[in-house]
């Protein structure tokens, strides 16, 4: 049987390595959706690996990304080779990455270097922080699978 965990009230580093990687990615949906993107979600597997494309009007070009949840191991440099290979195949120069652990140092130069905004379990912590305190319950409420009020 799956331990049953109890429902945090608020977000911190617990709620995002325990939940479902389904939930993660769409954690991240809600997330873009809040700050303004149009989002198309892809079921796993489909598009070769893209979880997530956004267009915004600040943006000439759509954006893809990737989400991955891997509490306790950091994406390598592999991951973003695979993602750059994605970008290009759908002939973007921008996309990002976000994953619920880390990123190893190599990962991150390579991001840095083809135009991949990585983004890990921290920085989205910030960034949920940033959102007002409805916003916030409405995240931690798709973390948790639940409808909206």
């Amino acid at each position: 049987a799956t331990p049953v965990h109890q429902r945090e009230q608020a977000w911190s580093p617990r709620v995002l390595t325990s939940m479902h990687w389904q939930r993660f990615e769409a954690l991240c949906e809600a997330f873009f959706s809040q700050v303004g993107f149009a989002t198309h979600a892809r079921s796993h597997g489909e598009q070769g690996g893209v979880d997530l494309w956004l267009q915004s009007t600040r943006m000439d070009a759509p954006r893809i990304v990737q989400c991955k949840h891997r509490p306790s191991k950091p994406v390598g440099l592999k991951d973003l080779r695979d993602f750059s290979g994605l970008m290009r195949a759908n002939q973007l120069r921008h996309g990002s990455y976000v994953t619920s652990s880390t990123f190893t140092p190599d990962a991150l130069a390579f991001a840095k270097e083809h135009g991949i905004q990585a983004q890990d379990g921290a920085a989205l912590l910030k960034l949920i922080a940033l959102r007002t305190t409805e916003q916030q319950a409405a995240l931690l409420a798709v973390a948790y699978g639940e409808a909206p009020h």
